[in-house]
């Protein structure tokens, strides 16, 4: 069986609104419960990534003759896209559990005929 992720269902998302494939009540709920219990793994692997930059920032500030040139060197790093992706998918994760929950309900009336 395979595991469920985040990714995994965030792309199981994408593919049914690419695919134009109408998603149930029940399907956006499941979703948003599931993004919503596995989002903790996300954000401390964010905290961990920002923990990192924080201590790479402070040795170039070091290193370094002005805050501008280690910010720059700083955001040149793999580990600042990294971080940055990270945020930026628990902002995702945010969203789609908002989105879900507001679909689920509209899906509902819609069945209720309200």
């Amino acid at each position: 069986m395979e595991k469920v992720t985040t990714d995994l269902i965030l792309n199981w998302l994408k593919e049914a609104v690419e695919a134009k494939r109408p998603i149930s009540p029940l399907e956006w709920l499941d979703a948003a419960q599931k993004l919503n219990a596995l989002k903790q793994d996300e954000t401390m692997l964010l905290h961990k990534m920002q923990q990192v930059v924080a201590q790479k920032k402070l040795t170039f500030l070091g290193e370094s003759k002005s805050v501008a040139e280690a910010k720059l060197k700083i955001e040149a790093e793999d580990e600042y896209k990294f971080m940055r992706d990270q945020m930026d998918k628990c902002a995702m994760i945010e969203e789609q559990i908002r989105i879900a929950k507001i679909q689920a309900r509209m899906t509902d009336e819609q069945f209720k005929g309200y």
